[in-house]
């Protein structure tokens, strides 16, 4: 099933399908391509959704950026083979697939559980990955139940686009029906609060004031737990700014990179 391009890029041209053979997995991604030589930046997304709805800020970010976002195991096309059902086991994956497509400390942007993935790759292989921008982290600490995460994901629900909700209610059925349930109990008890004193990269969180997954003081935790960590809030924007609110997150993350990134290597879309 595919959805409008209308209801998935928002602003730009749709990005390329490619597939990469990762440890004995098949592993989906999109690519929005920046100009030659382009430096490469990685969207992670958040539990049970896909690349799809990081497409708004992937292409806002080139030309100067190449932009690659993986369906992580049991995510959008990724088929479930081996899914990994705790958070340190998805960063293994990410590992492997920047190991596969030779991508040496490219920039994190990640949203929701996305965050977490990047924060134990970050924290585990710091040789791996460049600078981190955390949008939107869970699990917060102060509301770490999978019922409080559901009613607050419902709540939140009044805060974004209409697209984006269309894009939820697809991606969230097929990783139910592949088993991806027991991951979500994982990211609720995953304690990410205790991995964050050991990222060593440059950090920005980016919190949608209207956020009722991540709470303001959550946010500011966050931020300061890590060792080079800043904060910025949007208003007006949800959980998911990365889609809701494209037109800040880019530039945004246009302006870290460009203080925090030295040139690096990538492989071409």
């Amino acid at each position: 099933m595919h959805l409008p391009a209308r209801l998935l890029y928002r602003g730009g041209p749709p990005a390329r399908s490619r597939w990469d053979r990762v440890g004995g997995r098949r592993i989906h991604s999109r690519v929005a391509p920046g100009r030659s030589g382009a430096r490469p930046v990685v969207l992670l997304h958040g539990f049970g959704v896909s690349s799809r709805y990081l497409m708004p800020t992937a292409v806002r970010l080139a030309p100067e950026f190449t932009a690659y976002a993986p369906d992580l195991p049991g995510a959008g096309r990724t088929p479930r083979q081996s899914m990994p059902e705790h958070i340190t086991g998805m960063a293994d994956v990410l590992g492997q697939w920047l190991d596969a497509l030779g991508l040496e400390r490219p920039p994190l942007v990640a949203n929701s559980m996305g965050c977490q993935v990047a924060v134990r790759l970050a924290a585990a292989r710091p040789d791996r990955v460049g600078p981190l921008v955390l949008v939107g982290p869970t699990v917060d600490r102060h509301a770490r139940s999978l019922t409080g995460q559901i009613l607050a994901l419902l709540r939140g629900a009044l805060h974004e686009p209409p697209g984006l909700l269309a894009i939820i209610a697809l991606d969230y059925t097929l990783f139910v029906l592949r088993g991806g349930l027991p991951v979500a109990a994982h990211a609720v008890s995953d304690p990410v609060e205790r991995v964050l004193p050991r990222v060593s990269q440059p950090a920005l969180v980016v919190r949608g004031d209207g956020d009722t997954l991540v709470s303001d003081v959550w946010a500011r935790e966050v931020a300061a737990a890590l060792p080079r960590g800043a904060l910025h809030v949007v208003p007006g924007a949800g959980h998911a700014v990365n889609y809701g609110r494209p037109d800040v997150l880019a530039p945004l993350v246009r302006a870290f990179l460009a203080a925090h990134t030295a040139p690096a290597r990538g492989t071409t879309a």
